[in-house]
């Protein structure tokens, strides 16, 4: 399978409207497109997805920007649609169960009534990470999340000094870098499982959180959303180890500080 859309190339500006049909067992293997998933770049103010089940499918990537529904988009709408598909990264950055990066400070990016019971498992070494378990990373613009549900696996293991690695990872969202995020009537399930091994250096610009691991945001409102989830940050030194249970607002795992 191919994504719909490039960023580079034509992006999907239309409306896909599933009428509650399912795709399953597509396979989107690696390539080295920023923005993979079912719809590889989205971008138009009247964009979406809508009335669509994407179920028993993997997405194979090394790449940037990875969604199962939008891998990158400056504006789109995401309504009633629910995935369970399984995504796996060898490396790379940025990555939500439904969409990988939102980036556009004039856009929107709306998530509504939508569901993510996959799995993601994500392995890096460098770079700026942000994964989250419905939005990766949410640059600028507004981000609406609203009767939202994740009950899925976000498995993140990273390898090396604090350097070399910026690590935001979130039960809804990754990272919010300024623009506004708004998040209710939302749950946070599932399992979230973040361990860094063979760490050095400091890690007090680190976060994660069971609702947003990192939030750099002008308006930040969160209201009637809940964390249930089984969530466990590991940071394994050279020197020791310990292990952190996060909080909905960040955890700096040096300190143990919460981050508001």
């Amino acid at each position: 399978w191919a994504a719909v859309g490039t960023q580079n190339g034509t992006q999907f500006k239309g409306t896909f409207d599933g009428q509650g049909f399912t795709i399953s067992g597509i396979y989107l293997p690696a390539t080295s497109a920023y923005g993979t998933g079912l719809f590889g770049c989205i971008d138009s103010p009247t964009a979406a997805v809508k009335n669509l089940r994407f179920v028993n499918s993997y997405i194979e990537t090394a790449y940037n920007h990875v969604g199962s529904i939008v891998g990158w988009t400056l504006n789109a709408k995401l309504q009633n649609v629910y995935s369970n598909a399984t995504i796996y990264r060898s490396t790379g950055i940025r990555t939500g169960g439904l969409v990988g990066h939102f980036d556009n400070a004039a856009g929107n990016l709306t998530i509504e009534s939508c569901w993510y019971d996959g799995s993601m498992r994500i392995n890096s070494s460098s770079g700026e990470q942000a994964h989250g378990g419905l939005v990766g990373y949410a640059r600028a613009g507004l981000t609406t999340i609203d009767t939202c549900l994740f009950t899925g696996k976000l498995d993140v293991t990273f390898t090396g000094s604090a350097s070399t690695l910026n690590l935001y990872v979130g039960g809804l969202v990754g990272e919010t870098w300024a623009g506004s995020l708004a998040i209710k009537n939302t749950i946070a399930g599932g399992n979230m499982d973040v361990t860094w091994t063979n760490s050095t250096g400091n890690h007090s610009l680190n976060r994660v959180g069971t609702i947003s691991g990192n939030t750099y945001s002008s308006q930040t409102k969160i209201e009637n959303t809940y964390d249930v989830m089984n969530a466990r940050y590991k940071v394994v030194k050279k020197s020791d180890s310990w292990n952190v249970v996060t909080y909905p607002a960040g955890q700096d795992p040096t300190s143990g500080s919460v981050v508001n």
